[in-house]
């Protein structure tokens, strides 16, 4: 099985967790991919949610252990991001490993687009084309 222990918890993580996650995603969150001001690239992915949500927030990075929770109270918003590096060497594979997917048009997009970057080693925000292969398709049957 994984020789990394921290390997081992991380498929410890449930599938319908990751799922819920997914959904959650396609719902309250965004894969942002943006332009640093010395034109590298930087991925993101943030869910946004209520304050109300907090619990949920904390419930989920207590579960995955990546990423970080900012609160904005005057908008009474409260958004879990996890940065690239998170992103490629856990989230990532995870959702790869388990055959996880987007539903909606954009996240796939968003994702494809991140995959792309990550697996061509794009560093630089004007190196990248304006077309990106379809990762990860949807099934032809539900």
């Amino acid at each position: 099985m994984a020789s990394h222990p921290s390997e081992a918890r991380l498929l410890n993580i449930p599938r319908d967790f990751l799922s819920m996650l997914v959904g959650l995603i396609d719902g309250d969150g965004y894969i942002a991919i943006t332009k640093t001001p010395k034109n590298y690239i930087r991925i993101d992915l943030i869910i946004s949610l209520d304050m109300r949500d907090l619990d949920l927030i904390n419930y989920i990075h207590s579960i995955l252990k990546i990423g970080r929770i900012n609160k904005y109270p005057k908008i009474n918003t409260v958004k879990l991001t996890i940065p690239k590096t998170q992103l490629q060497t856990i989230l990532f594979p995870l959702f790869i490993y388990h055959n996880l997917y987007f539903l909606t048009d954009v996240r796939r997009a968003q994702y494809d687009k991140a995959i792309f970057i990550i697996q061509k080693n794009i560093k630089k925000y004007s190196e990248l084309p304006d077309k990106y292969p379809v990762i990860n398709k949807l099934p032809e049957t539900a």
